[in-house]
């Protein structure tokens, strides 16, 4: 018979918008893919036909505090606060001029453009200008690659292996967790800060549970843990971003063998999967904009009570949400104990994807997060060596980030 597939390796999301060694110069933005586009509402598991994805991913670049250690203040920008360098050539470009951002790989410029929009001043550089831009782009690689992981889960793929896990350097690349070596570069922690993706890989993209909901309308619910069933409830709610005020949409049952590749079909309004409603039209129904622009929609699966699964669904993107202007986030920090500190975090308002960034190493129990109305959430600093752990390092270099931080502040 004619010859199957079982291997896939790509696509990877280039970044590209500024002249660098590697990247093309025009500022082209891609599709978002937001809502995620999900496969056919196929059969599952090993006894069916299936691919195997051995790599793909989405270039970026790491946090403030490890890579404005690496460069002159003067250069604190994406576009390192001068003029470009001219460069020329396909993949790796040779570049000419003084630039130093032109030799930090891949930019983020399309990215950034992607998700949220056009900045007001691509070339703005300082502290606060490249917080903000390496923010942003952090957020859109873990959005582009959330989309990439969930339409991929959604079909019969039966292993899943993202491009990259660490930096090689600070530097626009391709990795979830930033550059670790510590002796001889400025700023890193030992085994690397985690980015936004990484924390959304460890919390549901790469859980055996998973619940994911497309453009269409339709969702599926994954059990992947070949040892245990599934029976449960899953529930699917609006929120509106200005209040966090919950509309329910649907509840139902969820009953699924052990898997892998264990699925149920459904909707966002609920249902068998078929004949589903449109996003516009369950969020009108919901008292939302039909464009989702005033809230997203918000997944659970729990059993008996406890919740295994869970996810935020954006109807548009982050750039086009009308969100309060400022949750003014306060965070409370205990004592270390028992190897963790911990941590309450409390807002005002609507936070929408809040990420915590120290100097100290370790990682968070939770990152990356939403916080819907005034709320307040416990959470825990894990430091990489509890014995060596530093409280007051810890504390004055902790930053708090949201997304009204820094959009539309930065942007057009």
């Amino acid at each position: 018979g004619a010859a199957q597939t079982i291997e896939t390796h790509g696509p990877y999301q280039h970044g590209a918008g500024f002249p660098a060694v590697n990247g093309l110069t025009p500022l082209t933005p891609y599709s978002p893919n937001i809502p995620t586009s999900l496969g056919p509402s196929t059969l599952m598991g090993p006894a069916f036909p299936g691919v195997f994805a051995s790599e793909f991913g989405c270039s970026v670049f790491s946090s403030f505090e490890s890579m404005a250690p690496t460069l002159d203040p003067v250069h604190w920008g994406m576009h390192g606060g001068a003029p470009p360098d001219s460069c020329v050539g396909v993949f790796a470009n040779t570049c000419v001029g003084n630039n130093t951002m032109a030799q930090r790989n891949y930019p983020c410029d399309n990215t950034i453009l992607t998700y949220f929009g056009a900045l007001a001043n691509w070339n703005a550089s300082g502290a606060a200008a490249f917080q903000a831009q390496l923010y942003l782009c952090m957020l859109g690689q873990a959005l582009e690659m959330k989309s990439d992981i969930e339409g991929r889960r959604s079909t019969n793929e039966w292993g899943t292996v993202t491009w990259q896990l660490n930096e090689i350097w600070p530097t626009g690349g391709w990795g979830s967790v930033e550059y670790g070596t510590v002796d001889f570069t400025r700023g890193q922690v030992t085994g690397g800060r985690w980015k936004p993706l990484q924390y959304w890989m460890a919390a549901r993209l790469y859980r055996d549970v998973a619940v994911l909901c497309g453009g269409d309308g339709r969702c599926v619910i994954k059990n992947d843990n070949p040892l245990a069933p599934l029976a449960g409830v899953a529930s699917f709610a609006a929120v509106h971003l200005a209040t966090g005020a919950v509309t329910p949409v649907a509840s139902l049952p969820v009953s699924l063998p052990a898997g892998a590749g264990a699925a149920q079909w459904t909707c966002w309004n609920g249902g068998n999967g078929t004949a589903c409603a449109s996003p516009a039209t369950v969020l009108t129904a919901a008292g939302c904009a039909a464009a989702g622009t005033d809230c997203v929609l918000v997944t659970n699966v729990s059993v008996a009570g406890t919740p295994v699964a869970d996810n935020i669904i954006l109807a548009t993107i982050p750039g086009a949400l009308t969100l309060p202007a400022n949750p003014a986030p306060t965070l409370a920090i205990g004592t270390l104990a028992s190897g963790a500190v911990p941590l309450t975090l409390t807002t005002t308002a609507t936070a929408m994807f809040v990420h915590l960034t120290t100097a100290s190493s370790g990682r968070f129990s939770d990152n990356s997060f939403c916080m819907f109305g005034a709320a307040s959430r416990s959470l825990t600093f894990l430091p990489t060596d509890a014995a060596s752990f530093d409280p007051d390092l810890f504390a004055t270099t902790l930053r708090v980030e949201h997304l009204a931080q820094y959009w539309p502040a930065v942007g057009a």
